[in-house]
């Protein structure tokens, strides 16, 4: 309901369900919508499988997206596909997508990396629409976790990639609304 989703996002009391110590109100969000459309069991449990196919789901899109990322990043096209590749498979991931409490890591991932790629979509085509979008996803991504913040810092890498006066400090002020984000 209205009220519950209300609580995800604002409650900062540190018994509440929504908090459990860490601010991730949209994971929380998803893991609540999967809940309700989740066939329940006799006791009221919900089935797992759902969960766990969503997070499949939010992995293989991280996957494309990273895929995505190399290829704007490196002329080789054979890096984005082995990087994607080892990205997807490596047996870091595995607890992220089995299991149903790491919801957080596959979604911020996910936004992660959507916000990344919008980024150089920005800088490659100058469009401020993915600068916009950049930010947003951005505030999504650290919302789900709070590692998110790090994108700041992978930013200026890409920067440091694409750009040809990577020195000129003016190409850096478009990093504020995502410190401004880093640092909320």
């Amino acid at each position: 309901d209205k009220e519950a989703v209300w609580r995800m996002f604002t409650s900062d009391d540190p018994d509440e369900i929504y908090c459990m110590g860490n601010y991730h109100p949209l994971t929380m969000l998803t893991l609540n919508i999967d809940y309700h459309f989740s066939d329940k069991q006799p006791n009221g449990k919900a089935y797992p499988i759902r969960f766990i196919v969503v997070n499949i789901i939010l992995h293989i899109t991280s996957c494309l997206l990273l895929y995505l990322i190399c290829l704007q990043l490196f002329n080789n096209k054979i890096y984005p596909i082995v990087i994607a590749l080892l990205f997807g498979i490596h047996t870091l991931h595995v607890e992220s997508v089995t299991w149903i409490s790491e919801r957080k890591d596959v979604l911020y991932t996910m936004f992660y990396f959507l916000s990344m790629l919008l980024y150089i979509l920005y800088r490659r085509k100058s469009n401020v629409v993915y600068y916009v979008l950049s930010i947003i996803v951005f505030i999504l991504s650290a919302l789900s976790k709070g590692q998110a913040v790090f994108l700041t810092v992978s930013i200026i890498l890409v920067d440091y990639l694409i750009l040809e006066n990577y020195l000129d400090w003016k190409k850096h002020l478009n990093k504020i609304p995502f410190i401004i984000v880093s640092m909320v």
